[in-house]
Order: structure tokens, then C-alpha cells, then sequence
């Protein structure tokens, strides 16, 4: 009996003091800081919950569907490789990105080389009916806008240290279509190391050639031309926007975006505006990691959230916008390679 109420009574005396520890102990968070994320290139496993100290993105009370489309064009003006939420080639438009309309599979977010898609591009003198894309491993293919069907052109060739192709980009004043790659921490992880590459691109054939190293930029993610052929990029370790020199790679660091990219995303600028977007991966969003449509400053590097990317469930991979700079003058006389009407502008 004596051993009985002792045993009880010790019982007791533990279950009251693990309740005061209970109610005394801070609660403990389970996020991952945000600093600690680990940097990849490659498609997200998981959209995971938020990390600790994850900023804001938005102004308080406001989400992605209050936020103003000012400015912002029509329909079916965006085609891109979306590799996350529906694994296909899609159509959407800067006025509703939230709206992704697949047209042309792409198995587990590979393309026709069997690689994970990492860039798109319109070529700037050859119209929208046709739109190039590259696969990590180099896989180069055109992707017939109107029917879906995709081609593969040829396998371009990366120089060490890079090892993974991340973005194409066409300079829309001279034609030449330029790609973007990056180095790995260990072979085949797609997991960031610190360089990053410039490229031009035979539009033929799919051969690549190294123009240079890119200095300020770690891990480059996507690369976009301004209606001046100016050169721009973002990469996801020092999460900086630069300026590269066409010629050469080298690089001028911008300004920081202010938020953290990660994995596969895509960029491209709006020839009708000249306006800067970031078809952007967001690891530190404050719900957790979304696609987000954002436009960048050119002047300052900062990025500004315009609208969720398929509900902020979409990794954009590589993109091509739609639109015509009107001020343009072609040596033939045709404005973004329309030739079925000759241009109301006299060349």
C-alpha cells in the first residue's frame, strides 16, 4: 500500500513539473531561417511553409488579386515552360498570370533532350509564332506556338566551371540569341556553386559559344534585353540584379531585388514598355515559396510584386513576352518579323 501512494505520489510530482516547464519554455519555432535554404537551380521539390524571418512581399491586408493591373497588356502575350504545378509548355498574360493555359506537355518539366527546361526566348527578328527554349543539359528546341509542336535543334555545349544551362535571352537589336549558365556544387545536384557564364547561341544548329565569365553574379537563374540591347540578369545566391556587358560577360551589380529567388525562373522584358519581368521563384515569400510575376528596376535592381504565378502554385521556368517595341524600325521594312504586311513605318 505504501509503495502503492509513493509511486503515485512521485508520478504526480513529475506530471506537475513538466506542466510548469510547459507553460514557462518560449514556444519553439520549427521554420527553417530563411538564410539557411538551401540555393538550387533546379525544379522545387515541395512548396514548403514559410521560413523564420521571411519579409513580406505585400502590403499589410493586401494580397496578390487587390494589387492594380495598370498598364498591363492582354491576352495570350506570354509563352513559356512551366515545370512545377502542370509540367507543360503555357500561355498566360502579363493582365492575369494567375491564369496558365498548358498547350504543349513537357514530361516531369523536360523537353525534347530530356532535360529539365531552364529558358525561353522569342527570337527578335523572327516573330511569335516560334519560341526557343533550352533544356539544363543543353537540349535546344523551338516549341510552334500555335500547334504545340516541339523540335529539337541541337545539344549546346557549356565550358567548365559551368555545368548547367539556366536561361536564354534574345538581344533584339542585333538577332543574336545568348544563353546563360552556371556551375554546381557537385555534379549533377543542380545545387549552386559561384560561377556563372555568358554564351551566344546558333539559332541553327544549337551551338554554343563562351563569351565570358559573369564576375558579380552567382548561380545567374535568367537573363533579359532591354529594347536598347542591353543586357540584364539576376542569380539566386547573392540575389543581385547586373548588367552585363554582351561582349565580354563582365558584369555591374545593380541593386539587390529585396527578395530571395531560388530554383528554375525565367525573365523577360516588355518591348511595348521596355518594362523589366521577373517570372520569379520566391523562397522567403511570407505564406512560403510561390511564383510570383514581379518587375524589376533597372535603376535600382529592386523588384516589385505585380501578380501570383498559376495562384502562387507556378515555377516559370524560361518565358518569352509577346509584344512589339512600336518605335522599332526594321532594315525590311517589317516590324517583329510579320511578314505578311509590310510596315506602316518607312525604313
Amino acid at each position: 500500500m505504501h509503495w502503492e501512494v509513493t509511486r503515485q505520489s512521485k508520478s504526480m510530482s513529475i506530471l506537475a513539473t513538466a506542466l510548469v516547464l510547459a507553460v514557462s519554455l518560449p514556444a519553439v519555432s520549427l521554420a527553417v531561417p530563411c538564410a539557411d535554404l538551401p540555393q538550387s537551380v533546379g525544379k522545387a521539390a515541395v512548396h514548403r511553409a514559410p521560413c523564420e524571418g521571411a519579409p513580406s512581399q505585400l502590403p499589410d491586408g493586401l494580397t496578390g488579386e487587390d494589387l492594380p493591373a495598370a498598364g498591363l497588356k492582354g491576352v495570350d502575350d506570354v509563352v513559356g515552360a512551366e515545370i512545377f504545378s502542370v509540367d507543360s509548355m503555357v500561355k498566360t498574360s502579363l493582365a492575369a498570370p494567375g491564369t496558365l493555359t498548358p498547350f504543349s506537355a513537357l514530361p516531369s518539366g523536360t523537353g525534347p533532350g530530356g532535360g529539365l527546361v531552364q529558358g525561353c526566348d522569342f527570337d527578335a527578328a523572327g516573330g511569335f509564332g516560334t519560341l526557343y527554349c533550352i533544356e539544363g543539359s543543353g537540349g535546344f528546341f523551338t516549341v510552334d506556338t500555335t500547334t504545340g509542336a516541339q523540335s529539337l535543334v541541337g545539344v549546346a555545349a557549356v565550358v567548365a566551371p559551368d555545368a548547367v544551362v539556366t536561361g536564354l535571352a534574345s538581344d533584339p537589336t542585333t538577332g543574336i540569341m545568348y544563353m546563360v549558365a552556371t556551375s554546381e556544387s557537385s555534379p549533377g545536384s543542380g545545387d549552386c556553386a559561384t560561377d556563372s557564364g555568358l554564351y551566344t547561341l546558333d539559332l541553327g544548329t544549337g551551338a554554343a559559344t563562351r563569351v565570358g565569365a559573369i564576375p558579380d553574379l552567382s548561380c545567374v537563374i535568367a537573363a533579359g534585353f532591354d529594347n536598347s540591347g542591353q543586357l540584364y540578369a539576376y542569380g539566386v545566391v547573392n540575389d543581385n540584379l547586373v548588367s552585363i556587358d554582351k561582349a565580354t560577360g563582365n558584369s555591374t551589380i545593380v541593386g539587390p531585388l529585396g527578395f530571395n529567388p531560388n530554383f528554375a525562373q525565367g525573365m523577360d522584358f516588355d518591348a511595348a514598355t521596355n518594362t523589366c519581368y521577373l517570372f520569379a521563384y520566391n523562397d522567403d515569400a511570407s505564406s512560403g515559396s510561390e511564383g510570383q510575376l514581379m518587375s524589376c528596376d533597372t535603376t535600382t535592381g529592386t523588384a516589385t510584386f505585380v501578380a501570383f504565378l498559376g495562384a502562387g502554385n507556378a515555377e516559370v521556368s524560361g518565358v518569352g513576352i509577346a509584344t512589339v517595341n512600336a518605335g522599332a524600325i526594321f532594315s525590311d521594312g517589317f516590324e517583329s518579323g510579320n511578314t505578311s504586311t509590310w510596315s506602316s513605318t518607312t525604313p
